[in-house]
């Protein structure tokens, strides 16, 4: 199937920055020194950045949200007899509520996402949550996250909706990589100095992801990843050298997983198996260099089942488990204009022996060439 998809991103813009804490009155008498001031309370607001209002370094809230309009025109390949169907989709692609900040202190935050498109309701999800969590950094070496949000697997996952280049995902990505998912990541930035290239993220999940109907057998999903960013920091969580980089940068990643007794098609996402459950070994490596508008980054991704057929499936109706493999390569050139072009290699393959319908469905679609044209009003 060619398509043909056209996406329009926009995020609510808020006025610039608007009021502060009134002035005190010269001619009020002066407070008792034994009388500790009120933290004075802020708003602010900017263009992509929502609104804040903040209480001192003790409490922040802030909301903001987005939409993406989305036309897609659908064109088959002919068929014997040279005809070919056209069809179109118009509609909302996502539309997003986002309330976070931080608590008692700076250093936990916390944020709350809520989509409510019909587009983000997949896998017969019943509920608008996609994100709830705590994020506490008590120390360099040593930060905790807990709640509902993306497991810390792949790169090309892991950045966020709003910092993509193009209106999809990845093939390879959307069908081997790991969702979000319920549990605790402990991390570090910088692990071992301030200026440290290499950071580290260890975590224990539930494994089947975020739309769970009924229960299933015990099981636990661990993962772990290690990112090495050997010329200095670097914004590798969005797409693209937005700011045009003077120096170059890269950010080298690697992770491996392991999802014990998950009832998920795709082990954390998909659909569910009704007969039991697999085991699944997840594997990925990715690569982002940026310099002077060059964006370059590529993935392998690796999914591979513990066995080809579910525990305790039916033989006259056997379910199958999806074992496969991927890469991904994708460049960009951000002009000064800010007119950016995007180009995408991708391909998935499914592992012989593993779901026949998988298998089909990679030989017909698991090829992906693709492009884009961007206009940066307001960066991401």
């Amino acid at each position: 199937m060619q398509r043909l998809s056209w996406t329009l991103a926009t995020a609510l813009a808020f006025a610039p920055h608007l009021a502060h804490a009134a002035e005190p009155d010269p001619a009020a008498p002066a407070a008792s020194a034994k009388t500790e001031a009120a933290p004075a309370v802020t708003f602010k607001a900017a263009p992509g950045e929502g609104a804040t209002l903040e209480t001192g370094d003790s409490y922040a809230l802030n909301i903001k949200a987005r939409m993406q309009l989305r036309y897609e025109l659908a064109i088959s390949p002919p068929n014997d007899a040279g005809d070919q169907t056209t069809s179109q989709q118009v509609g909302i692609g996502t539309a997003r509520l986002y309330f976070g900040g931080h608590a008692l202190t700076r250093k936990l935050k916390y944020l709350v996402q809520l989509a409510f498109a019909a587009r983000d309701y997949r896998d017969g999800a019943t509920s608008p949550l996609y994100d709830a969590y705590l994020d506490w950094s008590p120390h360099r070496d040593f930060s905790v996250k807990v709640g509902q949000y993306f497991v810390p697997f792949d790169r090309l996952r892991t950045v966020s909706e709003w910092a993509l280049q193009t209106g999809e995902r990845p093939q390879p990505v959307q069908q081997l990589s790991l969702d979000r998912d319920v549990g605790v990541t402990f991390y570090s930035n910088s692990l071992f100095a301030d200026d440290s290239p290499l950071a580290l993220r260890l975590g224990v999940f539930g494994g089947s992801g975020t739309t769970l109907l009924g229960t299933k057998d015990p099981g636990v999903l661990t993962v772990g990843r290690l990112e090495l960013r050997p010329l200095g920091k670097l914004d590798d969580d969005r797409e693209g050298d937005l700011e045009r980089r003077p120096k170059p940068a890269i950010a080298i990643g690697a992770a491996a997983a392991q999802n014990w007794n998950t009832n998920r098609v795709r082990s954390g996402s998909g659909g569910y198996y009704q007969s039991g459950t697999v085991d699944y070994f997840h594997a990925a490596a990715d690569v982002v260099f940026k310099w002077r508008g060059v964006a370059l980054q590529g993935e392998m991704i690796l999914r591979e089942a513990g066995d080809d057929l579910v525990s305790g499936t039916d033989p006259s109706a056997p379910e199958y488990s999806q074992s496969g493999r991927g890469w991904i390569v994708q460049g960009s050139y951000l002009f000064a204009t800010p007119i950016e072009l995007v180009a995408r290699l991708s391909g998935l393959y499914a592992r012989d022996g593993t779901d026949p319908a998988f298998v089909a469905s990679t030989e017909a679609t698991g090829q992906e060439l693709s492009g884009a044209v961007n206009y940066y009003i307001n960066g991401h």
